[in-house]
């Protein structure tokens, strides 16, 4: 698995995280984002200026897990939104994988000190 920062010039990335946003929250919550334009949205969002937005691929290349980041509590901490495994690598510990690797991303951010606020959109 490689980690990589998402960018807007990562046309393939962008669509493949937004689809796995429809698939991989349509079980539990098919209102957050039902369909693709929804998601495409949200990639956009996190894609800003200030936030962070990583993609994990498998070995071939492919998206297997998104995860996005928001600064907030004054500055404080960094939102974990969204975070999304693609439905057949959840449960193997990929998400878990990240944590390290997204400590050390937020601490690079200016000024941040690395807390966790971990929020889930219901709609």
């Amino acid at each position: 698995m490689r980690i990589i920062d998402l960018s807007p010039e990562d046309e393939p990335f962008i669509r493949q995280a937004a689809e796995l946003l429809v698939v991989g929250f349509r079980e539990h919550w098919p209102s957050a984002w039902p369909d693709l334009d929804a998601a495409q949205a949200e990639v956009q969002e996190a894609l800003a200026s200030g936030r962070i937005c990583r993609v994990a691929l498998d070995e071939a290349g492919a998206v297997l897990g998104w995860v996005g980041g928001i600064r907030g509590y004054g500055g404080n901490v960094w939102e974990l939104h969204p975070l999304v495994v693609r439905p057949d690598r959840q449960r193997q510990g990929s998400a878990g994988r990240w944590s390290p690797i997204w400590r050390r991303r937020c601490g690079r951010a200016a000024g941040s000190r690395c807390g966790w606020a971990v929020t889930t959109k219901m709609t």
